[in-house]
């Protein structure tokens, strides 16, 4: 069964406090202040340019270190950039400069569930969710630390609260899947991964879980459907190319099995996966016999 990651990121911007004067031709003064070099960096992001912003809110720490939204932003952009634990060290100095700033321990907590530090997520999204009891992404975060520490009860409460507060929001949907599923309730699983997808529809991993819970209640056409659906979106996705195989081999089509497997076989040697690719292996010996 694949999980996905989908860590959710309290988006949004720190912007200057009102009345914090800026000048309008601050992109071309020569000498730009904190504040000026802020708004620059805040366009960079806005632009679809983290590389850049990174550059320009450094410049800004620089010329005034307290000034916590340019380390909370470069956070967002370092995040961006997929350096997530200098990210980690700039939500820290942000929530240093404002201890009640409830984002940015949501953050915090995320980048450090992404980093697989469960004990300091757990912390400082609590903390969020302290600061800020309406912040969903703080309650869905929690949400996965407590998957992750194989407490599935406190994890669905959380996100069935994040759930409460964001009700259109597809991962929500999908993780409390995963968690009814290893509970055993298959159709449970079932109708929250088809609300995932109503909610996006290209979510290859609640296509694959959909279609893999399909073939378990062996409605072979709805799995198919499901599978092919995961692989479009994700041609690499190795669980769903294996899972076809299976589905192919259950319906007597040899031959689709054996090429099924095949690509399940490269992608999980492509992620030095050694236990599936020994079960790989021995499903394509077995189809070879026959």
């Amino acid at each position: 069964m694949s999980t996905g990651q989908g860590w959710l990121w309290a988006m949004g911007l720190a912007l200057l406090p009102l009345g914090t004067p800026v000048a309008a031709n601050s992109a071309v003064v020569a000498e730009e202040t904190a504040e000026q070099l802020l708004v620059r960096g805040n366009a960079f992001v806005r632009l679809g340019n983290p590389a850049g912003a990174v550059t320009v809110f450094r410049q800004a720490i620089t010329k005034n270190p307290d000034l916590m939204p340019a380390h909370y932003n470069l956070g967002l952009a370092l995040v961006a950039t997929g350096q997530v634990q200098q990210a980690i060290f700039a939500f820290q100095r942000a929530t240093r400069l404002d201890p009640k700033f409830a984002m940015g321990f949501s953050n915090l907590g995320a980048a450090w569930l992404q980093v697989n530090n469960l004990p300091q997520a757990q912390q400082s999204l609590q903390q969020a969710i302290a600061l800020d009891p309406q912040l969903s992404a703080a309650h869905y975060n929690l949400g996965l630390v407590y998957q992750k520490q194989n407490q599935p009860q406190r994890a669905i409460a959380a996100l069935q609260r994040a759930q409460q507060l964001n009700p259109n929001d597809a991962p929500t949907h999908y993780h409390l899947g995963l968690l009814r599923q290893g509970q055993g309730d298959l159709e449970g699983a079932i109708a929250l991964y088809e609300a995932a997808l109503r909610f996006n529809s290209s979510y290859a991993e609640a296509h694959y879980n959909l279609g893999a819970a399909r073939y378990l209640q062996r409605q072979p056409e709805a799995a198919l459907t499901h599978l092919q659906q995961a692989i479009q979106l994700r041609p690499s996705y190795a669980d769903a190319h294996f899972t076809l195989g299976a589905l192919h081999a259950s319906q007597g089509r040899r031959e689709q099995a054996i090429q099924a497997f095949i690509r399940a076989q490269t992608f999980y040697q492509q992620q030095k996966n050694t236990a599936w690719i020994k079960e790989t292996e021995e499903r394509l010996t077995q189809l070879r016999r026959n």
